[in-house]
């Protein structure tokens, strides 16, 4: 029999985060709930649903990143008027844009034509807002959180947001399931923008931080400077060729889903929770390891994990890939490995290379490179899938030509471009890639059941 049965394994203290950051949580949780549904899957299937094309979904997908540009003028005043004074808002303003888009989608009696219209008014009034009061909040969290425990608030919060992601994709799954139409998006429109005023409610509630004094200035912003300094540029040149990908990637496989597969949107919800659900688990493994891992091993493992995961789509497009349930887990298992991990490595690696000085500017700089990238290639993507529509060619007997098998197979080798990007930023303090999959995938888990099996039940 076990001697350690019934004995709790000791660990060592962690360092507590700040007074008051907890509320960051909550409003993380109900700011995910209102936006993923206002921008993501749930507004596309919207669209969809009004028979919109590919070109017009990419423009419907690129308006939230394209959108982030504002935060390069609005970044000049973020710190005369204060962090959360500027997001605060910013936020509140985008919240009466998200019930307009509810009042689009419920409005009796217009045609499909005008309630899209109507619809992309209101979303780029709601993107607009978003991107002025944005800029504020990279820099404010950054001053609030000590570096220490960065990555262990960077991991806590990602998982509150996919929890918050999780949860509302599958009730907006169960209620298009009952109450399809354009009723039944607009009440999904206004869940999202109840969930919008809760965040305000726990935003207030995040503790200000003053304004460091390298960054208060009012005299010109020396951006030739700025964009020379050479560990930024490199994140950020890494970056835009990773989301040429995803601007493609993340959006397009919901139309192949709808089109070539001809599932309802239901379905296309419950396959997104399923990667939702893996994003989870692998951002709580992380959360236990990447202060100590560093940021470019696990930027490298969900690099690579994204490549094969588009592959996958490729294969399913070109029906070498059967579609059925268990191909569509993987597929979405490969999901949760790659995004959610890369996002978490990804910030925590911005944050620590942004200096001081100008840090409202570099991090505009960085949001705007990378949601410009977001917003240009939907549309370019788009139109291409548009234009390859209907053509079909079998090679080998085996693998089907057409827009989304060729489409997934140009992502693939973009994605492992920005790969080999990756290696060129230098991090002194990281461990082996090769360890970090080790202790990810073996170390911690066994960690984790070793604990749990060990902990003694109390009654």
């Amino acid at each position: 029999m076990n001697e350690n049965l019934g004995t709790k394994v000791k660990r060592e203290p962690k360092d507590p985060f700040p007074l008051g950051t907890s509320n960051a949580f909550y409003f993380q949780y109900f700011n995910t709930t209102s936006f993923s549904t206002i921008v993501g899957v749930p507004t596309i299937l919207f669209f969809k649903e009004l028979g919109a094309s590919a070109t017009i979904l990419g423009v419907v997908g690129s308006l939230a990143p394209f959108l982030i540009i504002l935060q390069i003028p609005a970044s000049r005043h973020v710190e005369l008027v204060g962090y959360k004074r500027f997001v605060l808002s910013g936020w509140f303003l985008r919240t009466i844009f998200s019930f307009g888009l509810a009042l689009a989608a419920f409005i009796p009696a217009i045609d499909n034509t005008t309630r899209m219209i109507l619809a992309i008014f209101f979303l780029i009034g709601y993107n607009i807002l978003r991107g002025i009061s944005t800029c504020g909040f990279m820099p404010w969290m950054t001053q609030l959180i000590p570096e220490k425990v960065r990555g262990r608030f960077l991991a806590t919060d990602q998982i509150t947001g996919s929890i918050a992601s999780l949860v509302t994709t599958l009730l907006i799954s169960w209620w298009l399931n009952h109450h399809s139409g354009s009723l039944g998006f607009a009440c999904v429109f206004f869940y999202a923008s109840i969930a919008g005023l809760m965040s305000l409610r726990f935003l207030k509630k995040i503790p200000d931080v003053p304004v460091p004094p390298d960054s208060r200035s009012t005299e010109p912003i020396p951006w030739k400077e700025l964009l020379a300094f050479q560990p930024f540029i490199k994140i950020i040149t890494m970056n835009v060729i990773f989301f040429v990908a995803i601007a493609g990637g993340g959006l397009f496989w919901v139309p192949l889903v709808r089109d070539q597969f001809h599932k309802d949107s239901s379905f296309v919800l419950n396959m997104a929770a399923v990667g939702a659900f893996f994003g989870i688990i692998i951002q709580f493994l992380a959360s236990r390891l990447i202060d100590r891992a560093g940021s470019k091993p696990p930027l490298s493992f969900g690099i690579l994990m994204a490549a094969f995961h588009f592959f996958l789509w490729s294969m399913l497009a070109a029906e070498v890939l059967p579609f059925n349930y268990w191909s569509l887990f993987f597929i979405q298992l490969t999901a949760g490995l790659s995004f959610p991990l890369f996002n978490l490595a990804n910030t925590r690696l911005v944050m620590a290379t942004v200096p001081v000085m100008a840090r409202s500017h570099y991090f505009a700089v960085y949001s705007v490179a990378l949601n410009l990238t977001l917003g240009i290639f939907p549309w370019i993507w788009g139109i291409g899938v548009d234009y390859l529509q209907g053509w079909h060619q079998v090679s080998w007997n085996l693998w089907h030509w057409n827009a989304y098998s060729f489409f997934f197979l140009i992502v693939v080798s973009i994605t492992i471009a920005s790969w080999f990007l990756l290696l060129r930023i230098e991090e002194p303090k990281s461990m082996s890639t090769e360890e970090f999959i080790r202790q990810l995938l073996v170390k911690t888990p066994k960690r984790a059941i070793t604990r749990l099996l060990n902990r003694r039940i109390s009654f």
